[in-house]
């Protein structure tokens, strides 16, 4: 879950996201940055794709932030 700014190119993503649906909620707001006019439907389903591909690859966020 989260919000995308088009115009200023940004997005949000909840916190208590993790693993997979953070992977592909980051994917999805991106989406929406990169083409604006693409319907809900279309970027939902692009980003799940996308997501998977990558999770089957291993790709998996590392948070280095200390605090």
């Amino acid at each position: 879950m989260g919000l995308a700014y088009k115009d200023a190119r940004l997005i949000e993503l909840d916190p208590n996201q993790r693993g997979f649906d953070l992977l592909d909620s980051a994917i999805h707001e991106i989406k929406h940055c990169q083409y604006p006019d693409m319907s809900e439907e279309a970027v939902a389903a692009n980003a799940t794709e996308m997501a998977d591909l990558l999770w089957k690859l291993n790709y998996r966020l590392v948070d280095n932030h200390r605090k």
